[in-house]
Protein backbone atom coordinates (compact mmCIF):
# COMPACT_ATOMS: atom_id res chain seq x y z
CA UNK A 1 0.00 0.00 0.00
CA UNK A 2 1.29 3.83 -0.15
CA UNK A 3 0.79 4.98 2.94
CA UNK A 4 3.08 1.58 3.91
CA UNK A 5 5.80 2.81 1.95
CA UNK A 6 8.86 4.37 2.88
CA UNK A 7 10.76 6.50 0.56
CA UNK A 8 14.45 5.71 -0.11
CA UNK A 9 16.37 8.20 -1.72
CA UNK A 10 19.39 9.57 -0.31
CA UNK A 11 18.46 11.46 3.04
CA UNK A 12 20.40 14.18 1.82
CA UNK A 13 17.51 14.43 -0.43
CA UNK A 14 14.91 13.39 1.51
CA UNK A 15 15.66 16.24 3.93
CA UNK A 16 16.03 18.98 1.64
CA UNK A 17 19.86 19.38 2.22
CA UNK A 18 21.66 19.87 -0.97
CA UNK A 19 23.17 16.65 -2.62
CA UNK A 20 26.66 16.50 -1.81
CA UNK A 21 28.89 18.30 -4.06
CA UNK A 22 26.54 20.60 -5.18
CA UNK A 23 27.01 24.13 -5.20
CA UNK A 24 24.48 27.18 -5.81
CA UNK A 25 24.65 28.39 -8.64
CA UNK A 26 24.54 27.29 -12.71
CA UNK A 27 25.55 23.89 -13.38
CA UNK A 28 28.43 25.12 -15.13
CA UNK A 29 29.76 25.86 -11.71
CA UNK A 30 28.55 22.82 -9.84
CA UNK A 31 30.17 20.65 -12.68
CA UNK A 32 33.67 22.09 -11.35
CA UNK A 33 33.57 20.21 -8.17
CA UNK A 34 33.83 17.37 -11.07
CA UNK A 35 37.42 17.61 -11.33
CA UNK A 36 38.75 16.92 -7.98
CA UNK A 37 36.78 13.25 -8.27
CA UNK A 38 38.32 10.15 -10.04
CA UNK A 39 35.73 7.82 -11.06
CA UNK A 40 36.10 4.28 -9.28
CA UNK A 41 36.89 1.38 -11.50
CA UNK A 42 36.67 -2.35 -11.63
CA UNK A 43 38.92 -3.94 -13.62
CA UNK A 44 41.95 -6.72 -13.89
CA UNK A 45 44.85 -6.95 -11.71
CA UNK A 46 46.46 -4.20 -12.82
CA UNK A 47 43.77 -1.87 -13.45
CA UNK A 48 43.50 -2.41 -17.05
CA UNK A 49 39.90 -2.42 -18.31
CA UNK A 50 38.36 -2.28 -22.36
CA UNK A 51 36.60 0.96 -22.58
CA UNK A 52 33.85 0.47 -25.54
CA UNK A 53 32.14 2.63 -28.36
CA UNK A 54 31.77 6.35 -27.46
CA UNK A 55 33.18 5.52 -24.20
CA UNK A 56 36.29 6.07 -26.03
CA UNK A 57 35.84 9.56 -27.49
CA UNK A 58 36.98 12.63 -25.87
CA UNK A 59 34.81 15.53 -24.62
CA UNK A 60 36.30 17.85 -26.87
CA UNK A 61 34.77 15.43 -29.77
CA UNK A 62 31.30 14.94 -27.68
CA UNK A 63 31.07 18.60 -27.63
CA UNK A 64 31.72 19.08 -30.95
CA UNK A 65 29.02 16.60 -31.97
CA UNK A 66 26.29 17.77 -29.29
CA UNK A 67 27.35 21.58 -31.17
CA UNK A 68 26.69 20.35 -34.49
CA UNK A 69 23.76 18.17 -33.89
CA UNK A 70 24.07 15.44 -35.82
CA UNK A 71 22.92 11.40 -35.61
CA UNK A 72 26.16 10.68 -33.74
CA UNK A 73 24.73 11.98 -30.55
CA UNK A 74 22.68 8.92 -31.02
CA UNK A 75 25.64 6.60 -30.09
CA UNK A 76 26.67 8.97 -27.28
CA UNK A 77 23.09 8.05 -25.74
CA UNK A 78 23.05 4.61 -26.67
CA UNK A 79 25.91 4.47 -24.65
CA UNK A 80 25.05 6.38 -21.19
CA UNK A 81 21.62 3.63 -21.30
CA UNK A 82 24.12 0.55 -21.31
CA UNK A 83 26.59 2.06 -18.97
CA UNK A 84 24.26 3.11 -16.29
CA UNK A 85 22.40 -0.21 -16.57
CA UNK A 86 25.79 -1.70 -15.96
CA UNK A 87 26.38 0.03 -13.30
CA UNK A 88 22.58 0.06 -11.69
CA UNK A 89 23.31 -3.97 -11.95
CA UNK A 90 26.84 -4.01 -10.10
CA UNK A 91 26.78 -1.19 -7.61
CA UNK A 92 26.28 -2.42 -4.20
CA UNK A 93 23.31 -0.20 -2.45
CA UNK A 94 22.07 1.38 -5.50
CA UNK A 95 18.94 -0.06 -7.34
CA UNK A 96 19.33 3.39 -10.05
CA UNK A 97 21.92 5.68 -10.03
CA UNK A 98 19.90 8.20 -12.03
CA UNK A 99 16.12 7.26 -10.76
CA UNK A 100 14.44 10.75 -12.29
CA UNK A 101 17.48 12.15 -15.08
CA UNK A 102 16.65 11.01 -18.85
CA UNK A 103 19.24 9.84 -20.82
CA UNK A 104 18.73 13.62 -22.71
CA UNK A 105 19.14 15.64 -19.03
CA UNK A 106 22.34 13.12 -18.35
CA UNK A 107 24.43 14.47 -21.84
CA UNK A 108 23.02 17.82 -20.72
CA UNK A 109 24.91 17.39 -17.72
CA UNK A 110 27.89 15.58 -19.00
CA UNK A 111 27.86 18.22 -21.60
CA UNK A 112 28.38 21.23 -18.67
CA UNK A 113 30.66 18.98 -16.90
CA UNK A 114 33.10 18.62 -20.13
CA UNK A 115 33.17 21.89 -20.47
CA UNK A 116 35.46 22.49 -17.31
CA UNK A 117 37.27 19.69 -18.07
CA UNK A 118 40.22 19.21 -20.27
CA UNK A 119 39.22 18.66 -23.99
CA UNK A 120 41.31 15.29 -23.76
CA UNK A 121 39.39 13.96 -21.09
CA UNK A 122 37.78 10.74 -21.73
CA UNK A 123 34.01 10.84 -22.39
CA UNK A 124 34.05 7.88 -20.09
CA UNK A 125 35.56 9.92 -17.10
CA UNK A 126 33.35 12.78 -17.99
CA UNK A 127 30.58 10.83 -17.25
CA UNK A 128 31.55 8.31 -14.37
CA UNK A 129 32.65 11.19 -12.52
CA UNK A 130 29.06 12.27 -13.10
CA UNK A 131 27.88 9.99 -11.61
CA UNK A 132 29.74 9.45 -9.00
CA UNK A 133 28.91 12.86 -7.77
CA UNK A 134 25.00 12.19 -8.09
CA UNK A 135 25.69 9.01 -5.84
CA UNK A 136 23.43 10.86 -3.00
CA UNK A 137 20.39 11.20 -5.78
CA UNK A 138 20.48 7.42 -5.99
CA UNK A 139 17.97 5.25 -5.56
CA UNK A 140 19.06 2.10 -3.39
CA UNK A 141 15.63 -0.27 -3.07
CA UNK A 142 12.84 -0.81 -5.88
CA UNK A 143 10.08 1.87 -5.88
CA UNK A 144 6.63 1.50 -7.37
CA UNK A 145 6.00 3.75 -10.10
CA UNK A 146 3.08 6.10 -10.08
CA UNK A 147 1.59 8.03 -13.57
CA UNK A 148 1.26 11.87 -13.46
CA UNK A 149 -1.00 13.80 -15.33
CA UNK A 150 -1.94 17.61 -15.81
CA UNK A 151 -4.39 18.26 -19.32
CA UNK A 152 -3.06 16.23 -21.90
CA UNK A 153 0.52 15.79 -20.47
CA UNK A 154 1.87 13.31 -18.34
CA UNK A 155 4.49 9.73 -17.70
CA UNK A 156 5.36 7.86 -14.79
CA UNK A 157 7.84 8.74 -11.92
CA UNK A 158 9.42 6.53 -8.87
CA UNK A 159 6.90 7.29 -6.01
CA UNK A 160 9.68 7.66 -3.80
CA UNK A 161 11.31 10.37 -6.27
CA UNK A 162 7.78 12.12 -6.07
CA UNK A 163 7.76 12.93 -2.21
CA UNK A 164 11.17 13.81 -2.51
CA UNK A 165 10.36 16.33 -5.27
CA UNK A 166 6.83 17.17 -3.00
CA UNK A 167 9.22 17.75 0.25
CA UNK A 168 11.83 19.73 -1.47
CA UNK A 169 8.32 22.11 -3.02
CA UNK A 170 7.45 22.41 0.91
CA UNK A 171 10.79 23.52 1.58
CA UNK A 172 11.11 25.97 -0.65
CA UNK A 173 7.62 27.56 0.76
CA UNK A 174 5.00 25.34 -1.87
CA UNK A 175 2.23 23.13 -0.66
CA UNK A 176 2.20 20.02 -2.45
CA UNK A 177 0.25 18.01 -0.07
CA UNK A 178 1.19 15.05 2.42
CA UNK A 179 5.00 13.64 0.67
CA UNK A 180 3.31 9.97 0.81
CA UNK A 181 0.12 10.98 -1.17
CA UNK A 182 -1.24 9.96 -4.86
CA UNK A 183 -0.70 12.86 -7.19
CA UNK A 184 -3.38 15.44 -7.02
CA UNK A 185 -4.54 18.48 -7.92
CA UNK A 186 -2.79 20.12 -4.97
CA UNK A 187 0.04 18.63 -5.52
CA UNK A 188 0.32 19.64 -9.32
CA UNK A 189 -1.15 23.20 -8.18
CA UNK A 190 1.92 23.37 -6.45
CA UNK A 191 4.46 22.38 -9.41
CA UNK A 192 2.94 25.52 -11.58
CA UNK A 193 3.58 27.57 -8.77
CA UNK A 194 6.81 26.88 -8.31
CA UNK A 195 7.71 26.90 -12.34
CA UNK A 196 6.23 29.94 -12.46
CA UNK A 197 8.36 31.47 -9.43
CA UNK A 198 11.40 30.10 -11.40
CA UNK A 199 10.26 30.84 -14.96
CA UNK A 200 10.19 27.38 -16.05
CA UNK A 201 7.78 25.82 -18.47
CA UNK A 202 4.31 26.18 -16.74
CA UNK A 203 3.57 22.11 -16.93
CA UNK A 204 2.26 21.76 -12.97
CA UNK A 205 4.64 18.43 -13.72
CA UNK A 206 7.79 16.98 -12.00
CA UNK A 207 9.07 17.27 -15.43
CA UNK A 208 12.62 17.26 -15.89
CA UNK A 209 13.68 21.04 -15.73
CA UNK A 210 11.57 21.30 -12.35
CA UNK A 211 13.21 18.17 -10.79
CA UNK A 212 16.72 19.66 -11.81
CA UNK A 213 15.81 23.04 -10.31
CA UNK A 214 14.25 21.25 -7.13
CA UNK A 215 17.29 18.63 -6.46
CA UNK A 216 20.49 20.38 -8.20
CA UNK A 217 19.44 23.83 -7.77
CA UNK A 218 17.84 24.53 -4.67
CA UNK A 219 17.36 27.69 -2.81
CA UNK A 220 17.93 29.77 -5.98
Amino acid sequence: MRNERRARIAPSVLSGRRPAGAVVGSLAVAMTAFLHFSPARAADADGAFAIKDAGTQTCGAFLKTWDEGNRDLSHYAGWVAGYLTGLNQFTAGAYDLAPWQSTETLLGMTRSACGQMPEETRFLDAFARLIQQMAPMRLPAPSDLEGVRRGERGFVIYEDVLAAAKRRLAAEGFDPGPAEAEFDQTASDAFLAFQKAHDLEETGLPDQKTLFKLFIQPGE
